[in-house]
């Protein structure tokens, strides 16, 4: 795909965000079905282990494509993402 807009990279970092956590949990029901212990991954890690594609994605448009504007919305993507995690935990912890 030759997109190298705001919007496509907004789009492509929820998406990689979705996709690694699906991917992770997969991962956790697949170790768990081999050893037979209970979940390996707690919430909150699922949660910082499935930023991992957005991140990737953002060296990917940055250094390899040369899509800044793409790149632009990864990362504001990733911003909004970290900063709605720390939101929700001051929610829940009755801080906020």
């Amino acid at each position: 795909m030759n997109k190298n807009t705001y919007w496509f990279g907004l789009l492509a970092g929820l998406l990689g965000m979705i996709t690694g956590g699906i991917l992770f949990w997969l991962i956790g029901l697949l170790l768990t079905a081999i050893t037979g212990l209970d979940p390996f991954f707690q919430p909150w890690q699922m949660y910082w282990l499935s930023l991992i594609i957005p991140i990737v994605l953002i060296r990917h448009f940055f250094m390899r494509r040369k899509f800044e504007r793409t790149g632009r919305g990864v990362l504001t993507m990733v911003f909004v993402l970290v900063l709605g995690y720390f939101i929700y935990v001051r929610i829940k912890a009755g801080t906020i």
